[in-house]
């Protein structure tokens, strides 16, 4: 399932420069270059303070797993600032070497090794008059913890204050699967294939024993010294230089909206992600993203296009060349390819199904459910058909709240309701200015879950053609 991502970071592609390879990494705060900011946030009248932004869009952040490794390294960050220095930090940890902020306010981007863990805190230490750059918050869903005087290392005491905004600073995280402080797209040579410990082969002479180390406790039998155990396998070995292929089932059947289901199988005991092109003769056919778990067999939708789905209703069948493009955590991405035949899937009248109040194994959940928020979820043939309500939005550039209507519009297909009752949507084509993104499970007669929701309407009465970027993400529960 989809999780949702709440921090504005998620406007765009971070645009600090990342290490090639750096798939595996991830992004946590915003962009200092993809939203203005109208305020400048620093420690006067003190000489310095340690800032966290511990929400944004209501959602917490701390360093998440990063490709299933509860190690880490902040191999970058960057911040919009001036005067004085800036250093990061891991609160309760260690810092990274201060850098000179510019005389006017400026995106500064700053190369660093500085390991972290799962659920720690990044802040920012301002040092000799230092700001950063920020926007206030209407509400306490964007959050920022104040320390004065800063933070020293390991030092974890109580906040002095907090107050409503977000702060431009972002920082890039990459894994750290054997712990030796060195991120492992970017600056780790050699991932899970140390030898295991210092030479040992010449110990012989410590023991007393013969000139060739076969004597007493020193013993040049096990090469890799130490314990003398063997190193850790690397789990990507077959990846790491070639890159990961994918299974795709030669057959799939598409439906009269002209959505074709195309499976694929992972092979691997290790998550894929990346893209799947179809082609109908030497024009593009569709595309989708793919997202692959560890040994996972996943039908993908692929949206026809035009030419293709009227092919595909005129003929009843017709082959793609599909190309599926994916990398593994570390490692090259890899296309695999193969000719696949698609059959219109014969129409026939669905069952009718009586909503269960259980769901779960033999029950359903299919029916309507209503909150007091507003918020309607509707629930047909084990499918989300629609999820729509109102919600207030602020607007980062007019500086003001609007109240939207939302609902799933656009070409994405309607989400299924997994066996377990959770589901997942995004508005990713079609969907004009206004994006809904939802997540969520349904249990008995209750259905609980969070959205998000993006409006980019232009601004009027600026003079200029510019769109305002309004949103907002909500807790939801809906009753049967």
């Amino acid at each position: 399932m989809h999780r949702l991502r709440l921090a504005v970071a998620a406007l765009a592609a971070t645009s600090l420069t990342l290490p090639a390879g750096a798939h595996a990494a991830t992004t946590i705060g915003t962009d200092p270059d993809a939203v203005l900011a109208s305020q400048l946030f620093g420690c006067a009248p003190d000489p310095s303070c340690t800032l966290a932004q511990e929400r944004l869009s209501n959602a917490a952040q701390r360093v998440p797993a990063v490709a299933g490794s509860a190690r880490g390294v902040v191999v970058a960050w960057q911040l919009r600032g001036q005067g004085g220095e800036a250093r990061l930090r891991r609160v309760g940890g260690a810092a990274t070497a201060p850098v000179q902020l510019p005389a006017a306010a400026g995106t500064v981007q700053v190369p660093a090794q500085l390991p972290v863990q799962e659920g720690d805190l990044l802040a920012l230490d301002l040092l000799g008059g230092a700001v950063v750059a920020g926007e206030p918050a209407p509400t306490d869903g964007d959050l920022v913890a104040r320390w004065t005087p800063a933070l020293g290392d390991g030092e974890a005491r109580a906040a002095t204050a907090t107050s409503q905004a977000w702060l431009l600073f972002q920082a890039v995280i990459e894994p750290d699967r054997d712990g030796d402080g060195l991120g492992d797209e970017s600056q780790d040579a050699c991932v899970l294939c140390d030898g295991g410990g210092g030479g040992g082969g010449g110990g012989g002479g410590g023991g007393g024993g013969g000139g060739t180390g076969g004597g007493g406790g020193g013993g040049g039998g096990t090469s890799g010294g130490g314990t003398g155990e063997d190193p850790p396998a690397d789990r990507y070995a077959s990846v790491r230089k070639s890159g990961p292929r994918v299974a795709i089932a030669a057959k799939a059947t598409a439906t009269r909206k002209g959505v074709a289901s195309i499976t694929l199988t992972n092979p691997y005991d290790f998550k894929l992600t990346g893209r799947l092109a179809a082609k109908h003769g030497r024009r593009a056919a569709g595309s989708a993203r793919v997202s692959l778990a560890a040994g996972a067999k996943r039908t993908v939708a692929v949206r026809l296009s035009k030419a293709a789905a009227r092919t595909l209703t005129r003929k009843r069948a017709l082959k793609l060349g599909v190309a599926v493009t994916v990398r593994a955590p570390v490692g090259r991405a890899r296309t695999t390819r193969r000719t696949v035949a698609v059959k219109l899937a014969a129409a026939r009248r669905a069952p009718r199904r009586t909503p269960s109040r259980g769901g779960g194994k033999g029950g359903s959940f299919d029916g309507t459910y209503r909150g007091s928020n507003g918020y309607t979820l509707v629930v047909s043939g084990g499918l989300v058909t629609s999820f729509n309500g109102d919600i207030t939005l602020w607007c980062t550039k007019s500086k003001r709240q609007k109240r939207v209507a939302f609902s799933m519009l656009g070409d994405d297909p309607d989400p299924k309701v997994e066996g377990n009752g959770s589901f997942a949507w995004e508005a990713t084509r079609g969907y004009g200015m206004v994006k809904l993104r939802f997540d969520g499970r349904i249990s008995g007669s209750t259905a609980k879950g969070r959205l998000m929701v993006e409006d980019t309407s232009p601004l009027l009465g600026t003079g200029r053609f510019e769109f305002d970027y309004c949103f907002a993400g909500d807790d939801w529960e809906l009753k049967r």
